[in-house]
């Protein structure tokens, strides 16, 4: 763990935090960590959601006109 964390511009050296800030700290660190994580899943999902709602368009094309986009377009799988 380094003992340097950043708030609000500032460093300041945790090696000299009583054990509560210590933990304080670390709780913090986990806390950005795990925003960190969870702003990545949530790109996940999000593209996830988008090819979805792609394919869900292209089967309701299918089902209205017969015409397969995939076909059409090429599928590359």
């Amino acid at each position: 763990m380094t003992p340097l964390v950043k708030i609000n511009g500032a460093e300041l050296d945790t090696s000299r935090l009583s054990p509560e800030g210590q933990r304080l700290v670390g709780l913090m660190r986990f806390a950005q960590q795990r925003l960190q994580d969870l702003a990545s899943e949530l790109a996940l999902l999000e593209t996830a959601r988008q090819v979805y709602l792609t394919t869900l368009k292209a089967e309701i094309v299918k089902a209205r006109t017969g015409v397969d986009l995939h076909d059409l377009f090429g599928n590359d799988d």
